[in-house]
């Protein structure tokens, strides 16, 4: 399924040079039981740490994913240097 589009909406306006794809999903990842947001970024950046791979954001909400987002870095993984 389809992000919300105000979150994608939302991706395009702050963070279009990161932002590559994302879904949303049942996957009971979210505790209230609903969906939960998958976001994949674009190669040259990650999630937390460049060594660890964690080229997407996953989160229980539109907030969490939004505030996840600070967390989000130039990533210089072998992966990354290889399609830049």
């Amino acid at each position: 399924m389809s992000l919300p589009k105000s979150l994608t909406a939302w991706l395009l306006k702050h963070h279009a040079d990161k932002f590559r794809d994302g879904d949303s999903e049942d996957d009971g990842f979210n505790p209230s039981g609903g969906l939960s947001h998958w976001v994949y970024l674009k190669p040259g950046w990650c999630r937390g740490q460049c060594d660890d791979g964690n080229h997407s954001v996953h989160e229980a909400t539109v907030k969490e994913v939004k505030e996840a987002f600070r967390w989000v870095a130039r990533c210089e993984c072998d992966d990354c240097q290889k399609a830049t």
